[in-house]
């Protein structure tokens, strides 16, 4: 698949978002060498030590790994996750992330209240959203980022709101519908903390 990507792949997108004061209650946890050795490869744990902020460094490759598994499971269905696969690789400037074949370019904003990572198989700008959620509840939470994506779809596409919505498939990919028929633009959706992101291709 990375050799040959059609169209559809290539607007795939996949989001993930670190709310850096909820990441921070675990601040002594991911300083375990256990940690570091499960989930980040040698490369990246040097780059985590040397980094001027370990801290932030350690939750921004977490979020691109997440972001670029969010894309991958788009294309390969089903559900897995081994993060210390999902390879960072950055020169300072340029973000990417490889998975086997598959090479990601990734948008990453960081800001005091949290780090935005966004995935795509070819290099684009960022159109990933943040939101500031109101409560801690699982559902509301998914609600409330839903709720905003949707929002900002109708008026992407100058649809009637009501009749957009989202849909998951049997293997938890979130597509938009639009009078119950599948908007091709592909969406990513996820929350962390206080802080939710979406994002439509």
């Amino acid at each position: 698949y990375g050799n040959r990507n059609n169209k559809a792949q290539q607007f795939i997108i996949g989001v993930d978002i670190v709310d850096i004061t909820e990441a921070k209650k675990t601040a002594n946890y991911w300083q375990r060498p256990r940690f570091l050795e499960k989930f980040f490869t040698l490369n990246e744990r040097e780059l985590i030590h040397k980094s001027k902020n370990s801290f932030l460094m350690v939750w921004q490759l977490w979020s691109m790994k997440d972001a670029a598994y969010k894309l991958y499971t788009q294309i390969q269905l089903g559900r897995f996750y081994n993060p210390k696969q999902f390879v960072c690789v950055t020169n300072g400037v340029a973000l990417k992330v490889i998975y086997k074949n598959f090479k990601y370019v990734i948008n990453t904003k960081i800001t005091p209240q949290y780090i935005l990572s966004e995935a795509h198989l070819s290099s684009s700008k960022m159109v990933s959203k943040c939101v500031k959620l109101l409560s801690k509840n699982y559902i509301k939470q998914s609600q409330t980022t839903k709720a905003h994506l949707i929002t900002s779809a109708s008026k992407q596409f100058s649809v009637l709101q009501s009749k957009l919505k989202i849909e998951k498939s049997e293997f938890g990919i979130p597509y938009l519908y639009y009078k119950s028929k599948k908007i091709t633009n592909r969406i990513s959706i996820n929350h962390h903390g206080y802080y939710g992101s979406y994002a439509i291709s």
